[in-house]
């Protein structure tokens, strides 16, 4: 299954630089101002070099975004301040059973080497799987006239990731369904995984998506490289044909869940800052962690001090008292009024 030489698929990679790191935690608070290079993919289709104001985004509001990030020196990309050099990515890439030529510099977390549809879905397979991969045939059975079997193939399964890490980037890609490019996916009404792609010029959309049941991609593009037209991104132009496939396939199984397996912990993380939250914290996401990962230090951003209190005892039944109109900040309590400096 070739399109042109490859299809293009450039979006796909940086999931495997990803998974190259994934001890480096999701919840992990990057500055973008701090990355020379951000390359925005399916949701605005721009590349942005530096940044005017400082903007914190975790590693997950990268994933469901479709941004990805490279900075470094030489044949090194850096999530953060994590080093991944890029034949670390390559030999990855090669026992996710991606055999396509990648060059081992900076531009392949950006996607600059092109794989198949082929290779890149089955790739992602390795997460559906649970860490295994199974490299595809295309033939089951071949039967003569009397329906003796002449021949028949069966997957052979090979780990090539370990659970925990295989069940994090599956996290990882529900959350693009759940939150992302990919909601289109929702449509389901199952547990679903998956990524979108766009590549330059809106030449070639993709979505990949999988269940625990199935693996399955889908790439819109022409043979020739010329535009799909504005805004046909992977999330417009490929995920609806992905959605309308898997709904008949969905008819005739089950729903499942993807099985968490031993080795991971789940905990609450403040989505301000990336580390472990309390009662106090506004906005809070429950991760997944390989044991031992997980943030250590509490969050203590949203607490607020006894000392930033004033208090003034007087009488409330009084006729004539009246709060600070414009300081919601101010309360009013049985005999005290409380106010954060």
């Amino acid at each position: 299954m070739e399109f042109q030489e490859s299809i293009r698929q450039k979006k796909g990679k940086d999931k495997i630089v990803m998974l190259t790191a994934y001890d480096y935690q999701m919840a992990r608070i990057l500055d973008e101002t701090s990355v020379d290079l951000i390359l925005v993919g399916d949701s605005l289709g721009m590349v942005f070099q530096g940044a005017e104001d400082t903007k914190k985004v975790t590693m997950e509001d990268m994933v469901y975004h479709t941004k990805a990030v490279a900075r470094g020196a030489q044949n090194t990309h850096v999530i953060g301040d994590m080093p991944i050099h890029s034949y670390d990515t390559v030999e990855t890439a090669r026992e996710m059973g991606i055999d396509s030529p990648l060059a081992p510099d900076l531009s392949l977390a950006l996607g600059s080497s092109g794989i198949s549809l082929l290779e890149l879905t089955s790739a992602y397979g390795v997460f559906a799987s649970g860490g295994m991969k199974a490299r595809p045939f295309g033939i089951l059975t071949v039967e003569d006239p009397e329906g003796n079997i002449l021949e028949a193939h069966q997957p052979y399964l090979e780990r090539t990731v370990d659970e925990q890490t295989a069940y994090l980037m599956t996290q990882a890609l529900m959350g693009v369904v759940e939150h992302g490019t990919g909601w289109r996916a929702k449509a389901l009404g199952r547990p679903v995984a998956g990524k979108t792609g766009t590549t330059n010029n809106y030449v070639d959309a993709w979505f990949i998506g999988f269940t625990p049941n199935i693996v399955t991609g889908v790439w819109v593009g022409f043979d020739e490289y010329r535009t799909l037209g504005d805004v046909e991104t992977g999330s417009r132009a490929a995920a609806p044909i992905w959605v309308k496939f898997m709904k008949e396939y969905i008819l005739e199984h089950p729903v499942n869940a993807f099985p968490v397996p031993s080795g991971i912990k789940f905990v609450p993380i403040d989505r301000k800052t990336g580390l472990l939250a309390t009662g106090e914290c506004p906005n809070v996401f429950l991760e997944a962690f390989k044991e031992g990962t997980e943030p250590k230090k509490i969050c203590n951003a949203h607490q607020i001090s006894q000392d930033h209190f004033v208090s003034i005892d007087m009488d409330l039944s009084k006729d004539g008292l009246m709060l600070h109109p414009q300081r919601s900040d101010i309360t009013a309590s049985t005999n005290r009024i409380y106010c954060s400096d």
